[in-house]
This record gives structure tokens, sequence and C-alpha cells, in this order.
């Protein structure tokens, strides 16, 4: 039988979700939850899912599982209702606020014996998944440094996005999931309280904290750009995340669609939910999101420090 899917949220990262769930046989959209039940219904239709609601008690009525992708800061207690009611769940990145908050949830799902992810979408990205096959193998050497930048231009939105826990995260995440560990050493946020607009950050990476790691995230930039340098002793490699990867800033290891790309991995990291979901070993488990969020909450630590 196939997992009966809800949806909360109707916004572009939730249309992603919900056409390419399509897709998956082992899945089915059950319902589209949003507080406007008009725009609610509008997604509905569009994306061919039987239901819609603005009630989010509905939403868990009717499915088995719950993939959170509205606001930022609806998600801590739309996961929290859903576990209690026994509900799988897959949430957008940030899941939460802080890493206390993550470990209330980890708390949840143990109790109700649910399915509990979060959608650690940067490590699906094609680029992103060939680098760390490219430091796996030793082929660049022993890694010296990683600068990844990442500047967008102001969005127009009806709430607001904080760029440490959301694009600063995907960075952090990367660099846990390439390395092991990422240590931070010091930030610099603008302003000091979400939602932050501008980061700045520098921490050690690898085992021995031997990796210096360095990351820049802005969305306010009038040159939107976005790359990320692996140097190593051997070699280096330059990519956006989405359409190229290149060695040494000549080879071309990798030439994509960037909007392929992030589907892609969306629909990817989807899947794995849902096998999740059927009993299947699949998916990054919550342990890895824990430990993301306790570095968040230090690199916020720090850039108190400064202020």
């Amino acid at each position: 039988m196939a997992v009966e899917v809800g949806l909360a949220g109707y916004g572009a990262v939730a249309e992603v979700h919900a056409r390419r769930l399509r897709r998956d046989s082992s899945a089915r959209m059950a319902a589209v939850f949003g507080p406007d039940l008009k725009k609610a219904e509008a997604f509905a239709r569009r994306m061919e899912i039987p239901r819609a609601t603005d009630r989010f008690e509905e939403l868990i009525e009717v499915s088995e599982a719950v993939i959170v992708a509205s606001p930022t800061a609806c998600h801590f207690e739309q996961v929290r209702v859903a576990l209690g009611r026994g509900r799988a769940v897959l949430v957008e990145l940030p899941p939460c606020t802080s890493a206390a908050e993550a470990e209330r949830l980890a708390e949840e799902a143990a109790r109700s014996g649910a399915v509990l992810q979060c959608a650690h979408t940067s490590r699906y990205l094609a680029p992103y998944e060939r680098v760390r096959e490219e430091i796996a193998s030793g082929r660049l050497g022993a890694i010296l440094a990683v600068d990844y930048t990442r500047c967008l231009k102001p969005r127009e939105r009806s709430w607001q996005d904080d760029a440490l826990l959301h694009h600063t995260a995907h960075a952090v995440d990367l660099f846990l999931d390439w390395f092991g560990e990422c240590v931070p050493l010091a930030a610099l946020t603008c302003p000091t309280e979400p939602p932050r607009r501008l980061v700045a950050l520098l921490a050690r990476g690898g085992t021995a904290g031997e990796i210096a790691l360095s990351a820049y995230l802005s969305y306010s930039s009038p040159w939107p750009r976005a790359e990320t340098v692996i140097d190593g002793e051997s070699g280096a490699l330059v990519t956006d995340g989405f359409r190229y990867l290149r060695r040494n800033g000549v080879e071309t290891l990798l030439e994509l669609d960037p909007e392929e790309t992030y589907e892609s991995a969306i629909e990817r990291q989807d899947r794995a939910f849902v096998a999740a979901c059927r009993g299947e070993p699949a998916g990054i488990g919550w342990p890895e999101t824990v430990r993301l969020m306790r570095r968040l909450d230090r690199l916020a630590e720090l850039a108190h420090q400064r202020s």
C-alpha cells in the first residue's frame, strides 16, 4: 500500500515536493494544508491533490506521514503536533530554532515511535555528492581549506527568513558531512538577533581540526553569487552546488541544469523518507539534525560575544 502523505505548505518548495512525489508509486499525496483555504485549494487542483484544508489537525487525520514545508516559524509546533499523533515527519530546514527544540522533537518521536527526518537537501545535490566522493577518494590529497559563499537578492515574502538557521545551516551541514566535524571558532551576524540577514563564520573541520572552514551568507547582496572552493594538497574543486563542478578551475567534472539538480535532490530525499516510513533504513537520521543545530547554536553564541 502507498504511504498517504500530507503536505503542510503551498509555496515554491512545497510544489517541488508535490510534483516529484507523484513519480513515487510507494507514496500518494493525501492533502495539502495552508492558512489560506483558497490558496490551498488552488494548489491542490494544480498538483492533483484530492483534499485541501486550512486546519492542520485535518491534514494529520488523513495522512500517515507529513512533509512540513510551511514558513520556518511554524516548523517546530507543526512537527511536535504531528509526532504527538504518531505521524512520520519530514521537515524542511531549519526544523526549529535551537538544539534544545531539536532534542525535544527527538524525545517526542521516541515516545510515539514515529519516523522523524529533516531535509538535509544540500547533501543530495549532485555536485556536493561528487565533492564528497572526491574527498573520500583521496584524489585531492589532504584537504587544507574550504570557502563557501552564497549571496542572494532580497526576496519579498510574507515571512522573514534567517540566514544563520537556513542557508548557513546548509554550509555547516556540508562541512559535517564531508569532514565529520565542524567546530565553530568565530561568527559575525547582522543583526545579532533573528532574522539575521548576513552571516560570516570561521570553523575547524576534520577529526584533528586540521581543515580551515569559512562561509559567508548574505540575503541583501546587489551581486547574487554562489561558489564553494575546496583546496587540497593535490588538487582543488570549485562548484556553485547546482550548475557545475570543476577540478583545478579548468577540468569540468559536472555540467548540469540547476533546476533539475535541485528538484532531483528533493525527489531522492523524499523517496528516502517514504522508504523509512515503510520500515527501510533510509534517509538521514535525526541525530545528524541535532548535531547540526548544536553547531548553529554555538555560532549564534559566538556572534553574541562580538556584539
